[in-house]
């Protein structure tokens, strides 16, 4: 018999099995914080105003801060590094197209 292939929705209960929904959310925090960057980027790199575009690079700097703080705890507290991380992104955005990017909760049986 032909080994079932695994699907995005296997591998994203797998990674919430694994790893939990606070890591899960930890990720999607990250990714959210990552486009913020890029937008603040385009942003800055339209302005012409050199104090805006000052105050642009500091805001995209507080957002690496947390970016790289993410990644640190990612990769040394639950071993998830950036091509895993990715792959994680991927698969939660085919399985969860419509209600991903707030995260996701716990629920309990009651």
């Amino acid at each position: 018999m032909a080994k079932k292939k695994e699907t995005s929705v296997d591998r994203f209960y797998e990674f919430v099995g694994l790893y939990g929904v606070e890591v899960i959310n930890k990720i999607i925090e990250r990714h959210n914080l990552a486009t913020e960057k890029r937008t603040w980027f385009t942003i800055r790199f339209a302005e012409s105003d050199p104090v805006k575009e000052k105050e642009y690079t500091e805001t995209m700097e507080k957002l690496d801060e947390k970016i790289y703080k993410i990644d640190r705890e990612l990769e040394d507290c639950y071993d998830v590094d950036s091509k895993l991380r990715t792959q994680i992104i991927r698969d939660i955005k085919k399985s969860r197209p419509d209600d991903w990017m707030m995260g996701f909760t716990l629920e309990e049986n009651q």
